[in-house]
């Protein structure tokens, strides 16, 4: 089952948010068998990927991920909410486990 979470981002800055992967229980998962992967797509049911989420897994054994954007790809977001999600996918046997999923809102740079 996936974790619901909302992120804000402002156009032209930087997010990096640490996360935690859980199994279907509700368990700390151990990424050392699996690779994660993101994206933002500009709706449900969208086919294409507006960006790739850059996902960095740290403490593997304790689930622990970093999801991060530069201020490039920000940058190029449209201010407008997507929808983005977060997998796992086991290295074994290919079978995938959603992480998170939600919205982001993207926001203008104000100066």
């Amino acid at each position: 089952m996936a974790v619901a979470y909302n992120f804000d981002i402002t156009q032209g800055t930087s997010l990096s948010v640490l996360m935690t992967g859980l199994d279907s229980s509700g368990a700390t998962l151990n990424l050392n068998n699996y690779t994660i992967s993101g994206n933002i797509l500009p709706r449900y049911g969208a086919s294409g990927n507006l960006v790739d989420l850059t996902l960095t897994t740290g403490v593997a054994i304790s689930g622990l991920f970093t999801t991060s954007l530069t201020p490039a790809q920000t940058a190029a977001l449209y201010c407008q909410r997507s929808v983005y999600n977060i997998n796992a996918t086991k290295t074994s046997d290919n079978s995938v486990i959603r992480l998170y999923n939600g919205y982001i809102n993207v926001v203008p740079q104000t100066f």
